[in-house]
């Protein structure tokens, strides 16, 4: 996603809500917290180990 996607979305869920936009299932998930910590997503990713290294 682009910047301009994200504030275009971002202003739509202010504007009419998540429920009105749709995308309640969305707003709820990026609530959360994530279901794999982000160490192991860097060990799992041969491109992200580079980076850790």
């Amino acid at each position: 996603m682009r910047a301009h996607d994200v504030e275009a979305f971002a202003g739509v869920v202010r504007r009419y809500g998540a429920d009105a936009a749709g995308v309640r299932a969305m707003v709820d998930a990026a609530n959360q917290k994530p279901e794999i910590a982000r160490v192991q997503i860097a060990h799992a990713c041969g491109t992200c180990q580079l980076l850790v290294a």
